[in-house]
């Protein structure tokens, strides 16, 4: 009897971890990351740090050093080489904008730094934990997976790639450095193996890594990092990997972020795209499928259904570059045709064009 669950999700579960062969690779390419870092400084205290990299969310801006109990790093990520370096790993359950406030008050947080996300969730929970810790608790927010930060990026909404390309290129080099290198924190508390700048951890906020066998996360700031190191003999490839990871990607959190209420609706496109998705809303559509046979990869197109299995790995954040396909934003309007209208059309035989369709559908057939 065939399965009610997901294609997509029955793969996941079929996925298994890496080989002792690929984690020796792993290992190896951490610590040749490592000794980069150690190339940079020998402390983190001696790099040069870009404050542009941070923003204020609080009215106070600095700690008072006398009623701190240690600095709470709220992250979205996991706790990597915590224990390594004997910072303090805690685990909070519930409401961000309950639980971390209680936090920092129980514990004497001086201040926090917060990861940044523009989806609408978690923005709100940011602002909710503003609202809610003491006033003279500082909120720092760190951009920490673009590598230009969205705010400096632009101040505004960007029609397109062709208008935040050269704002992202104007200041990249300032922003694309190496990473200094992480160190146990000189000052430690009166907990063992414990320092003074405890790690909050609120589990909510975890993403699935964006492939089930990654035993690291890697930043794109250092696939950039080493990529452009093979510019001189790929330049064509490196400059496309380029300008897919920054310029795009940084584009999509741009459109998230000062269209925060509309992102994930039709409502947020431009007016030209709803109009003509509104004027095809009636047209015949050759093939119909309820909502769950495209969720469990059910279709007759094979390609979809490959796409689906792969965005059900990979992909589980909605962003601008969905709204492209759907519905032409940072595009512009092309030959009308049925059901798509003006929308920008790619057919079977275009893809084909594109990559290797083939073998991406035998790799993520469901």
């Amino acid at each position: 009897m065939a399965s009610d669950e997901p294609a997509a999700k029955r793969r996941k579960q079929e996925v298994t971890g890496p080989n002792k062969s690929e984690l020796d690779q792993l290992d190896d390419i951490v610590k040749t990351y490592k000794e980069k870092r150690m190339s940079v400084c020998n402390s983190v205290t001696d790099f040069k740090f870009n404050k542009k990299r941070v923003r204020m969310l609080s009215k106070e801006g600095s700690i008072s050093e006398n009623q701190c109990g240690g600095v709470v790093y709220w992250m979205w990520r996991d706790q990597r080489e915590l224990k390594e370096l004997e910072i303090s790993f805690h685990l909070l359950l519930g409401d961000p904008g309950k639980v971390l406030p209680e936090f920092v008050k129980t514990a004497g947080i001086g201040g926090i730094v917060v990861d940044f996300c523009p989806l609408r969730l978690p923005t709100q929970w940011v602002n909710d934990v503003v609202k809610a810790v003491p006033k003279d608790v500082p909120i720092c927010q760190v951009d920490a997976h673009n590598i230009v930060p969205c705010w400096h990026a632009s101040p505004k909404l960007e029609y397109g790639a062709r208008t935040i390309r050269p704002k992202i290129h104007k200041v990249l080099t300032e922003f694309l450095t190496e990473f200094p290198p992480v160190i146990k924190h000189s000052h430690v508390s009166g907990e063992k193996t414990k320092i003074t700048r405890p790690t909050c951890y609120t589990p909510i906020l975890v993403h699935p890594p964006r492939h089930m066998h990654d035993t690291y996360q890697i930043l794109p700031q250092r696939a950039i990092l080493r990529v452009r190191d093979f510019r001189s003999k790929f330049r064509e490839s490196v400059e496309s990997f380029i300008e897919e990871c920054i310029i795009r990607r940084e584009l999509s959190d741009n459109f998230c972020y000062y269209n925060n209420e509309k992102y994930d609706s039709i409502e947020g496109t431009n007016e030209w795209a709803r109009k003509t998705l509104n004027d095809h809303a009636k047209d015949k559509r050759e093939y119909l499928y309820a909502r769950g046979k495209l969720e469990k990869a059910q279709t007759h197109d094979d390609l979809w259904n490959a796409a689906q299995v792969m965005a059900f790995l990979f992909c589980n954040i909605p962003d601008g570059r969905c709204m492209w396909s759907v519905c032409g934003i940072h595009d512009q309007g092309w030959a009308e045709r049925p059901v798509f209208g003006k929308i920008r059309y790619m057919n079977y035989k275009g893809c084909q064009r594109k990559f290797a369709v083939a073998e991406f559908v035998k790799r993520y057939k469901p």
